[in-house]
């Protein structure tokens, strides 16, 4: 099973009825098909660079608060253009198996700042 990586707006759909075309197209002409996504997909990620540049440059995007649950940090912060430079779960293991952990792909270092260690807490997240 794969992960549909997005590090730039620029970064192309490689799968669904946009396939070929970049984020940065699907937010300002289709923002509903993005939005089912991000509902929909959970093998979708987004740099967290990425995610606050589309809260800054979108603000009225419908699924702002949707990018979060699909973030993860880059190892090298200056090497953006490298996809092999993205962990998709070194930091996991103390919450395995919950849900915030397998399906929204949360780190333990997340779960623990933002929900105060407790993995069961993130249907609480505004």
């Amino acid at each position: 099973m794969s992960k549909y990586t997005f590090l730039s707006l620029e970064d192309e759909f490689q799968f669904g009825k946009h396939q070929g075309s970049s984020l940065n197209m699907i937010i300002e002409f289709d923002p509903g098909y993005l939005v089912w996504c991000l509902e929909n997909i959970n093998r979708l990620s987004f740099s967290f660079d990425l995610i606050e540049e589309i809260k800054d440059k979108y603000p009225d995007f419908p699924g702002i608060d949707l990018l979060d649950q699909h973030g993860y940090e880059p190892i090298h912060e200056d090497d953006n253009d490298e996809y092999d430079n993205y962990y998709y779960g070194e930091h996991y293991g103390e919450y395995a198996g919950t849900y915030v952990q397998d399906v929204m792909g949360w780190s333990d270092e997340r779960i623990g700042d933002a929900l105060d260690g407790e993995p069961d807490a993130y249907w609480n997240i505004d």
